[in-house]
């Protein structure tokens, strides 16, 4: 008889170490998902910024469509908002939607609503670089 307990208290060990160990594997899948699924949340993320760029150059090339054909006639101005690196005052680069290019060629906003809203997406990617806005 004093086999058969001891047999059965190994085996109920054995059960119990055997739920354990479940127990951590269903941890580690589940970490691992999580893991996946934040992955998968940041290249979202990276998208949706992208598209919304995409967006605001397509919105302001139409705005600015519109306005040359309000505008062209009756010789009213508008003003344009640039985005620069404040590294020079003489000429600054400015931000032309891609990359960062000589002065003169950088992208115009007509709104200033429109310009800092790419100077907050710009400031995300660069937060130490000296991002501002100039009226034209």
């Amino acid at each position: 008889m004093n086999n058969s307990n001891e047999l059965t208290l190994r085996l109920k060990t054995a059960e119990s170490e055997q739920e354990k160990l479940l127990d951590e594997l269903f941890d580690i899948k589940t970490s691992l998902t999580l893991m996946g699924e934040e992955s998968t949340q940041k290249k979202i993320s990276d998208e949706l910024f992208k598209i919304k760029s995409q967006i605001v150059k397509l919105q302001t090339k139409h705005t600015e469509n519109d306005n040359f054909f309000v505008t062209e006639g009756l010789g009213v101005t508008q003003e344009n908002y640039v985005i620069c690196l404040a590294f020079s005052k003489h000429s600054p680069p400015e931000w032309s939607g891609d990359k960062w290019g000589v002065s003169g060629k950088g992208q115009c906003y007509p709104t200033s609503e429109q310009a800092y809203q790419c100077l907050q997406q710009l400031k995300q990617k660069w937060p130490d670089y000296p991002i501002e806005i100039l009226k034209k």
